[in-house]
């Protein structure tokens, strides 16, 4: 093999495979953050428009706590996805 290719790795169906999971994985962790910062925007809004804090924040923690906990865990869960999906594919 030439020195000039030697450590690439030959094109095979099963690693396009994997190249096409991990573009899905990191397209839907994208979404995840964004709406977390929609969230995040939201919990600005609900301090900003609140004069009182602690309805302020009782707003949040009944609303959009519970929001913002569930995309934390699927964004973790999806980062572990996409980076074991790259590590596979190296």
């Amino acid at each position: 093999m030439s020195e000039k290719f030697k450590g690439e790795k030959a094109y095979s169906p099963e690693g396009n495979e994997s190249i096409k999971e991990e573009v899905v994985l990191y397209k839907k962790l994208q979404a995840v953050m964004a709406e977390k910062d929609r969230i995040m925007a939201e919990i600005d809004k609900v301090f900003e428009s609140t004069p009182d804090r602690d309805e302020a924040e009782k707003i949040i923690l009944e609303k959009l706590a519970p929001l913002m906990d569930e995309l934390v865990k699927e964004s973790s869960k999806l980062t572990k996805q996409w980076l074991e999906t790259m590590r596979v594919s190296q």
